[in-house]
């Protein structure tokens, strides 16, 4: 039996400050302790995340009856050790917990993907258009104008405009930028106080046409007759071109009605960025999927060039765009066990036939886990463990502090010593049979 080594508990009036969320992709690093509980600074996602939990830790489980932790990894082992062709989907984890599902994934073989659907269809326009992107810190210091491109950002991205566009304390602008936006208009109780806000109303299904009539009228081609707002996309056309630093934001998640117009609608906005960079300065931000998912694309690109969608085989790591779709490849039936994790925010899984091994966190609904054959229920980070998480600009990994620590790391262990000890395992079986 292996044993987990558990650090010292610390006292329990010890808390970090600040601390950071991985609740969302802007992963904020500015919150902190306020009477015994952490100031999320009016963000409900973090309110949500950070609210505390007096439960006791919930039991290891395989097929639906609790077990302890030893036994848990042991199943789990068995399960995958045998498997013909197991999927990994993941990202609902911290950084050091995808390292160690991709060495297991690269020692056993297999398909590894995030469950974002967003991240591939960025993903897809920058590697066959390229783009100008920007980030966090320079939106922060140096735009004078933002574009909102689609629905309401801030159900998902709470703070994405508090926090990067109406400060009042940049390094290189006077006062926050004007915020315009094509798409959905943002109800005003949603909005800063005092930020300069203006909507161009574009329904979802109309994004993809009048970005088509955007660029041509910026190629200095003539505006469609069919556009129906033509006079205020002027306007808008006529103020990136006299902005200084216009930021092109957008959320592929909230852009079009399917992936396929999402693509294309980027790759508009992509156009229009290269369009106008010899003349001017102007730079996109697109948002990726929160969940970790982009600091797990990040990890990816550092180990095998390949930034989501593996299949690990004999030879190595290799990617294909459309064959190792890992939900698309657990819909069809192509595998026969389905490695589940979600520690950041409960995800519901997707339907499947083959066994099961979920790597959950405490507030993960029981009810999602009875088609599970092995639960494994682990610490939360930020929470009952540190880590860290990569930002949605992935340009810098936040270290993210334990705000409750947990006294034990064999009730609630971390991600990446669940995937080490099986890997363990694994090793340790194949060197008996040797």
């Amino acid at each position: 039996m292996i044993t987990l080594n558990s650090p010292a508990t610390p006292p329990a009036t010890l808390h970090p400050d600040p601390i950071s969320c991985p609740g969302c992709g802007l992963a904020c690093d500015d919150l902190s302790w306020n009477d015994g509980h952490v100031d999320s600074r009016g963000c409900p996602i973090a309110a949500d995340y950070f609210k505390p939990s007096h439960a006791a830790p919930m039991p290891h489980l395989f097929e639906g009856k609790p077990i302890d932790l030893n036994s848990a990894l042991d199943f789990a082992a068995s399960l995958i050790k045998v498997a013909r062709m197991p999927i990994f989907i993941g990202g609902g984890c911290d950084i050091a917990g995808v390292q160690s599902l991709l060495a297991l994934a690269d020692s056993i073989g297999g398909v590894v993907d995030s469950r974002s659907r967003i991240l591939p269809i960025n993903m897809q326009v920058m590697q066959e258009n390229g783009w100008i992107a920007t980030t966090f810190s320079e939106v922060y210091n140096r735009a004078d104008l933002v574009i909102l491109i689609g629905g309401n950002p801030l159900p998902n991205w709470p703070r994405l405009l508090s926090r990067l566009v109406a400060n009042h304390d940049s390094m290189f602008r006077t006062r926050p930028p004007q915020v315009l936006q094509l798409g959905t208009a943002i109800p005003p109780e949603q909005l800063p106080q005092g930020l300069d806000y203006q909507a161009i109303t574009v329904e979802p299904s109309e994004i993809l046409n009048t970005l088509s009539a955007l660029t041509a009228h910026l190629k200095g081609g003539a505006w469609r007759e069919a556009s129906p707002v033509h006079p205020e996309l002027l306007q808008l056309a006529e103020r990136i071109k006299s902005a200084h630093y216009p930021v092109v934001i957008w959320d592929a998640a909230n852009l079009c009605p399917t992936a396929t117009e999402s693509i294309l609608a980027i790759d508009y906005l992509g156009e229009v960025i290269r369009l106008l960079t010899p003349s001017q300065r102007i730079v996109g931000l697109p948002l990726s999927s929160s969940d970790n998912a982009g600091g797990m694309a990040s990890v990816m690109t550092w180990q095998t060039g390949f930034p989501n969608r593996l299949f690990y085989t004999p030879e190595g790591p290799e990617s294909h765009r459309y064959r190792d779709q890992g939900l698309e490849r657990v819909a069809d039936g192509d595998a026969d066990l389905l490695v589940w994790v979600s520690a950041i925010t409960p995800y519901p899984m997707p339907e499947f036939k083959g066994q099961i091994i979920a790597i959950v966190g405490d507030d993960y609904p029981e009810s999602e886990l009875t088609r599970a054959t092995v639960t494994l229920r682990v610490g939360r980070i930020g929470i009952d463990h540190g880590g860290e998480v990569g930002r949605s600009d992935s340009v810098v990994m936040i270290p993210v502090p334990a705000a409750f620590p947990t006294a034990s790391t064999t009730e609630r262990p971390r991600v990446d010593l669940v995937f080490n000890q099986i890997l363990a395992r694994l090793e340790r079986s194949q060197g008996a049979i040797l």
